[in-house]
């Protein structure tokens, strides 16, 4: 008996035990939760608040005791998703545990708050159903964060589906991650699937070996960031194609139908060779008075010799026929026909250089480059040229006997030292004060032939330097100039030859132009002065 009765008051000392500590937890517990944001709440089984934490007030603006016997549906202004409110109401009529239900709850004061809560239903001993507890907690400030991602995001993908250009995300790996319907059917067009987790590489093989070397060959560059390489459309498009390193090491890649930009480039193309044909042919109209009067005087002698000869031929056979005819005629007559013969030989093998001349600065180039040698060019130039130069100055030349022959397009080359010495010319005239000097010089500057046409002329003002390769600018009077030759000759030495057209001069005393070529093309790197 007394051994039963001990063991009933240590039982319940024991359960007295058990129920301070318990409650020692709860309070604890109780403590955090008031000192937090985030607050705990239970309910009956019709879901009824029965005990809320003082955490709720700060974020909701309503103290527990507003809540007791309420549901929290009568505080919710409206579901932030209708379709997660419908998955509640399920879990709560089949007594499951729920988590992460979010929805808006609007305080005292008209405010909305975002609210998150979560629980698990509470049980008796015997399985039925009490209620539900659980955690509630204040997600406003997250969830317009993710409105504003949200927000972003449209934004982002209205601005990616709004551009005509081909638009795909690669991920680190090299694998499909989105892209806009422009690079869906630009792919489609060249026969590629551009599907969730395909490579690159599989996208861009159907337009063949070639393009994907090309794209290799771009990406060996050390520590390169983009690569951009060419590619045609089975239907004859032409693409240009841009990738680009994000931060996080994955790929941009741009896709741009530039068919109409090629059309274009090609008709501009056409249109400044058309341009520069005109001007060379406008050129050549200008000369022509100066080249007739050239070709006009060994005409004259030639003419004259030819005349002289019939003369002294029929002077001659008379002498052979008839006997007694004096000596010295025929003396005469033997020694000036030789002479006679000479200087008209001469003077077609001047109408013959010149004729010659004429036609090759008017003979169109060649579309590619081809070594040519510079010398023979500019003499070519200074014959077509000479008659307007030859009452104003004399002309010298400094030819590097090292220069080898150049890459380019020769005709185009005769044009521009033309357009120089013709203004270099016209700047002597200007001055007037004396006969000038026109300096043609030539030299091998490293990979780089050098063309210096100087004179002695008027020089440009400083105010002007900066403005002579402009379209149409000129300093000549009405009927000297167009202001179209130094900028075609800017376009003939810097776009089409990628080398430099460089001015220094001296105004009173002359100016210098110098053109650079490059010796090697594909390595140019032009540099330009204006001083």
């Amino acid at each position: 008996m007394e051994t039963a009765t001990a063991t009933a008051i240590a039982s319940q000392r024991d359960y007295k035990e058990e129920g301070r500590s318990r409650f020692a937890t709860l309070r604890r517990i109780e403590a955090i939760l008031e000192s937090s944001n985030d607050w705990a709440w239970e309910t009956d089984a019709q879901f009824r608040f029965t005990w809320v934490s003082s955490g709720v007030a700060r974020s909701t603006g309503l103290r527990p005791e507003e809540l007791i016997g309420r549901s929290r549906f009568d505080f919710a202004a409206e579901s932030t998703d209708r379709d997660r409110l419908s998955d509640l109401l399920a879990d709560l009529d089949q007594r499951n545990p729920f988590d992460g239900f979010v929805y808006r709850l609007r305080r005292p004061d008209g405010v909305i708050r975002h609210v998150e809560i979560g629980g698990v239903p509470i049980l008796a001993l015997d399985g039925t159903f009490q209620g539900y507890a659980g955690f509630g907690k204040d997600v406003t400030e997250r969830e317009k964060a993710e409105q504003r991602v949200q927000i972003a995001q449209r934004r982002m993908t209205d601005a990616v589906e709004s551009l005509s250009e081909g638009f795909a995300l690669f991920d680190p790996t090299g694998r499909f991650v989105m892209s806009n319907r422009a690079f869906v059917a630009l792919a489609q067009s060249a026969g590629a699937k551009a599907g969730f987790g395909r490579r690159i590489e599989e996208i861009v093989a159907p337009f063949g070996a070639s393009v994907l070397a090309a794209r290799m060959r771009a990406w060996e560059v050390p520590d390169a960031r983009a690569a951009a390489y060419e590619a045609a459309l089975p239907d004859g498009r032409a693409l240009t194609i841009a990738e680009r390193r994000t931060g996080e090491g994955g790929i941009v890649v741009i896709w741009t139908d530039v068919t109409d930009i090629r059309k274009a480039e090609r008709a501009r193309a056409s249109l400044e060779t058309e341009l520069r044909q005109s001007q060379k042919l406008d050129a050549l109209g200008t000369l022509a008075g100066g080249i007739a009067h050239e070709i006009n005087t060994p005409t004259q002698y030639v003419g004259d010799n030819v005349r002289f000869l019939k003369t002294a031929f029929a002077d001659l056979s008379a002498a052979v026929r008839a006997p007694g005819t004096g000596s010295s005629d025929v003396e005469f007559l033997l020694s000036e026909v030789p002479l006679a013969i000479d200087q008209s030989l001469d003077g077609v093998e001047r109408i013959r250089q010149i004729v010659a001349a004429v036609k090759e600065f008017s003979y169109p180039d060649a579309k590619e480059k081809s070594p040519a040698d510079l010398h023979a060019a500019i003499n070519t130039t200074l014959t077509v040229s000479r008659n307007q130069w030859k009452y104003v100055a004399d002309v010298e030349t400094r030819f590097a006997p090292d220069l080898p022959p150049v890459p380019c397009h020769v005709g185009e080359i005769n044009q521009v030292v033309l357009n120089l010495v013709v203004n270099a010319a016209h700047a002597i005239e200007a001055k007037g004060d004396e006969r000038g000097l026109i300096t043609i010089s030539t030299r091998k500057d490293g990979d780089w032939a050098e063309i210096t046409v100087s004179d002695t002329g008027t020089g440009v003002a400083a105010e002007n330097t900066g403005r002579v390769f402009d379209p149409f600018f000129t300093t000549k009077p009405p009927g000297k100039g167009t202001g179209q030759g130094l900028s075609i000759s800017r376009t003939i030495v810097v776009k089409k030859h990628g080398g430099s057209l460089g001015l220094r001069s001296e105004p009173g005393r002359g100016a210098e132009f110098t053109i650079r070529l490059p010796l090697n093309p594909a390595s140019a790197q032009p540099k330009e002065t204006a001083t």
